[in-house]
């Protein structure tokens, strides 16, 4: 299977310099009749319309299993039994194929990570979709105490060309977060709180246990949309909210500082769900997928801006990858 995979591959990348050259000339070529239309120009600006009239009225010319996805992200549509997609962007390799009409398995490897994952899905409804999703990753270059896991439910409302999903997705607890600032158990908080009202500032407390990182679960948010703006050409924006400040296990430490009381109280962590010392990370991106039917390649391309509060800066991620859909049905 791996040497399939790899001869695939090799035959696309082959073939990518020519077919992109052939996907911006054509994309050059359809936009100039509008770009350069004047208003005198009547008789054009009607042909023009037309033809999009026309173009919007085909059969969409969808590759199977296309809207499964955006960017990344899964939608609630599932690959049905038999077809599958190798998708890729050099440095990562995706694999989808659908067991059943229920159920679907994806493979992964690539330079960050490697995986195995779930997906089922079904139908809530006219025009609605739920989809459960569960995946493992490994080979991180990061240190981490265990494989990392991701289960999470996704909801989609629209047809198969145009649609919008709600993801929803939370971790095992894999993930070693460290504050950049330390937290200190609770139980001197109300002798803290007397020497204030009582106006002693000058004696310390010695809380016992200090609080500097925690085993965190990651919560993630996903908001993505694709619409389809002819036959075989797409908007997509795929966008990400992610935090490990809830839900994870605080690790204590035997403290040996004292701290002034006024201090001491703004830093106390009582061991509620929610660390204090948690991060938030959002990433936002938008761009476009081309079917090219001759091919059977579908190419995405897109910009990503990630803001992540750990790194306190704001940097852009661009985004290309092609995919192909193949049927063992087809001839």
């Amino acid at each position: 299977m791996k040497k399939i995979i790899q001869r695939t591959f090799f035959h696309i990348l082959k073939g990518f310099a020519h077919k992109a050259i052939l996907l911006v000339v054509s994309l050059t070529v359809g936009m100039a009749p509008v770009v350069c239309q004047t208003p005198a120009d009547a008789d054009s600006l009607n042909a023009v319309g037309l033809s999009w009239k026309v173009d919007m009225d085909e059969s969409p010319r969808i590759p199977e299993g296309a809207s499964t996805r955006y960017f990344i992200a899964p939608s609630a549509f599932q690959i049905q039994q038999g077809q599958g997609r190798i998708q890729s962007n050099v440095a990562h390799n995706v694999v989808h194929v659908g067991v059943t009409d229920r159920l679907a398995v994806t493979g992964m490897e690539g330079r960050w990570a490697s995986g195995f994952g779930l997906k089922t899905s079904w139908h809530m409804g006219k025009g609605t979709r739920v989809s459960l999703v569960a995946m493992g990753l490994g080979k991180f270059p990061a240190p981490r105490m265990k494989r990392l896991l991701l289960c999470g439910l996704v909801v989609t409302r629209g047809d198969d060309v145009n649609h919008v999903s709600f993801g929803l997705g939370l971790t095992n607890q894999a993930l070693m977060a460290v504050s950049d600032r330390t937290y200190y158990s609770d139980e001197a908080t109300d002798e803290a709180r007397r020497m204030l009202d009582e106006g002693d500032y000058g004696t310390m407390v010695r809380p016992q246990f200090r609080f500097r990182s925690h085993q965190a679960r990651m919560l993630v948010f996903n908001l993505s949309r694709i619409w389809e703006v002819r036959p075989g050409f797409w908007l997509l924006s795929e966008n990400y909210l992610l935090t490990n400040r809830w839900f994870g296990h605080a690790i204590a430490e035997e403290n040996d500082r004292n701290l002034s009381p006024e201090n001491y109280l703004m830093r106390t962590f009582d061991g509620d769900a929610s660390f204090p010392g948690g991060k938030e990370e959002a990433l936002v991106s938008f761009g476009c997928r081309s079917y090219r039917e001759r091919s059977g390649l579908t190419f995405d391309y897109g910009l990503a801006v990630c803001y992540s509060q750990s790194l306190e800066w704001l940097f852009p991620i661009p985004w290309f990858s092609m995919a192909l859909d193949f049927s063992r049905t087809n001839p």
